[in-house]
């Protein structure tokens, strides 16, 4: 009999974020960390963009609000150069409601995060680090050996599933044998051992900038001192200052830290590479060949976060990308948990996963070097991350063709894709008192396993055979049974139908249909700003248009292709 359903290998923000998301989607879990407490992790991650925001707020919208209380937030990048304003960018537009950048410490996401996660009833256990795990477990599982880091005893626990949240020296991937890509240049790196941290970047030529985070409450260092810990921190690799160019420090706002840093020539330029991360060390930017292996999975390379991925922290990419990985991955696997879908459906999450990683490790390689030729170009820098703002905001993500991502032979001609996020708008409940505000569409995609399936009505006139046809369907259990028989039926929760009227258009007539499912209206009268623009959909023709639970698009369809709607689901349900 298994312990649990899951096990989640590392309790940073990414693993406590996965251990919430199964929690809410029904598995029973468990949440492992070597790590005897919290660890102060200020000075690292600290940076959550607009889709992030968005994930949080379809858990529970107190998450969201507890995280904006004590965060700083962003909207505009601003280059002054010689006293003078020379560019400015608001780098964050989106239909979000999240157009800002979110910085807050990292320390306090913990801190949040399992505070939450103790409310749902699981606590992590620390001092517990996995040692070796065995894919056979009554054949469908996985036994984990894991060891009490302070007594030496081992246990293991059997699960159906192992996830892998455990950073960048995740003992899941070395164990998997999982090679890593390299991605780009190595230019950076950051270095972690009980002496402290030190992120070592190329400036240019053999100069090198570097910097150590220090706690001024107790220590006051003096350069010489710096120099010192550095060298004992990037122990056993030496390094020899030929020249120092500039020694400074900056005091981190809002935290008890201060930065020393300094510029120097290196007489000898060294790079630690990911080979070398059982010294505590990350460098360059690398993607994980593989996300997923039989059903032990890594997030943020396949195993969730750093695990699975690591690149420049710029723009929050890796952190941010940590998120999606688990936000990909957990309705996939209760699908498959539950025994509604194939296990085929978890390949696609390496699939969809891997592609955005590598996209998102390339452009941080380039923001990398320009960043090292700031004094050179830093209008082209700073465009570089206006224009590809939807990497940064986590908006502009999409997949690639596949089973989830199906293109009908009859596609219209709309502004939505299968693989993209679903654009979000404001709608206004049909069933209302008067005075009811208006909601957002993305409120209704709540974090579960449920397909939305958005019917723009268009003219109920023009489309009367059409939305004729669908209340038969959704209205007989036994026609729908009949019509879509490779579907599972005996799971109705799985299918969330939304009619969206043009705003100012036709009222839908009482019962049938409209009775069955919730009904919206579009909130803007002029309806070339409203959903329908957004969406590229005809006020007159409408159209019909799946969102996976993870609020992609899967695909898009006429009215009149309604009942080719099987053909999207047969792949996953049919035996």
């Amino acid at each position: 009999m298994a312990d649990a359903d899951v096990l989640v290998v590392g309790a940073g923000p990414i693993g406590l974020f996965t251990a919430i998301l199964l929690t809410k989607f029904g598995f029973k879990i468990r949440i492992i960390d070597q790590r005897s407490e919290m660890v102060n992790d200020e000075n690292r991650a600290s940076f959550l963009n607009s889709r992030t925001l968005e994930f949080l707020h379809s858990i529970d919208p107190s998450l969201v609000q507890e995280i904006l209380r004590v965060a700083n937030t962003t909207t505009e990048i601003h280059y002054y150069k010689d006293g003078v304003l020379r560019w400015q960018e608001a780098t964050y537009r989106s239909d979000s409601r999240f157009q800002h950048g979110t910085h807050i410490r990292q320390d306090m996401i913990h801190g949040i995060f399992v505070t939450y996660l103790e409310r749902l009833g699981v606590h992590v256990q620390r001092s517990v680090r996995l040692t070796d795990f065995d894919r056979t477990f009554d054949t469908d599982g996985v036994s984990a050996v894991v060891e009490n880091v302070g007594t030496g005893i081992m246990n293991t626990i059997d699960v159906a599933y192992l996830i892998g949240a455990d950073g960048i020296r995740s003992r899941t991937r070395m164990r998997l044998g999982v090679s890593i890509k390299v991605i780009g240049t190595p230019v950076s790196c950051y270095i972690e051992n009980k002496h402290g941290a030190v992120i070592v970047s190329i400036c240019c030529g053999n100069l090198h900038y570097i910097t150590m985070p220090v706690d001024p409450n107790s220590e006051n260092l003096s350069q010489e001192d710096v120099i010192e810990r550095v060298k004992l921190i990037l122990s056993p690799f030496e390094i020899d200052i030929e020249t120092m160019h500039w020694f400074s420090r900056i005091d981190g706002k809002q935290t008890t830290s201060y930065y020393p840093h300094f510029i120097a020539m290196l007489s000898t330029i060294f790079y630690l590479t990911p080979e070398t991360e059982l010294l505590s060390t990350a460098a360059t930017n690398f993607v994980a060949e593989e996300f997923a292996q039989d059903r032990v999975f890594l997030v943020e390379p396949g195993i969730i976060g750093e695990a699975a991925h690591c690149y420049t922290p710029l723009g929050g990419l890796p952190f941010n990308c940590g998120f999606a990985d688990s936000w990909n991955l957990v309705w996939k696997l209760s699908m498959t948990h539950r025994g509604i879908a194939q296990s085929s459906l978890l390949e696609t999450y390496h699939e969809e996963r891997h592609a955005t990683a590598e996209k998102d490790a390339n452009m941080a390689s380039t923001i990398n070097k320009l960043s090292n030729r700031m004094n050179e170009f830093p209008i082209e820098l700073l465009y570089k991350f206006a224009k590809n703002d939807g990497l940064v905001t986590g908006i502009g993500v999409k997949y690639p063709p596949n089973v989830l991502n199906l293109y009908d032979h009859e596609d219209p001609n709309l502004a939505v894709h299968p693989g993209m996020r679903a654009p979000d708008g404001r709608v206004q409940p049909s069933k209302t008192q008067a005075g009811d505000a208006a909601i957002r569409l993305l409120d209704l995609f709540k974090a579960a396993t449920q397909f939305h399936l958005l019917i723009f009505t268009g003219s109920l006139s023009r489309n009367h055979a059409a939305l004729g046809r669908l209340e038969i369907l959704v209205t007989s259990p036994e026609q729908y049974a009949y019509t879509f028989s490779s579907l599972p039926v005996d799971h109705p929760d799985l299918f969330n139908y939304v009619a969206i009227l043009p705003a100012g258009g036709e009222s839908p007539p009482p019962g049938g249909l409209f009775d069955a499912i919730d009904v919206y209206y579009t909130d803007i009268v002029n309806e070339a700003d409203g959903l329908y623009a957004t969406y590229g959909v005809d006020v007159e023709d409408g159209a019909f248009i799946i969102v996976r639970p993870d609020g992609i698009v899967g695909t898009c369809m006429p009215l009149s292709n309604v009942l080719v709607e099987e053909d999207y689901y047969f792949s996953m349900f049919s035996a």
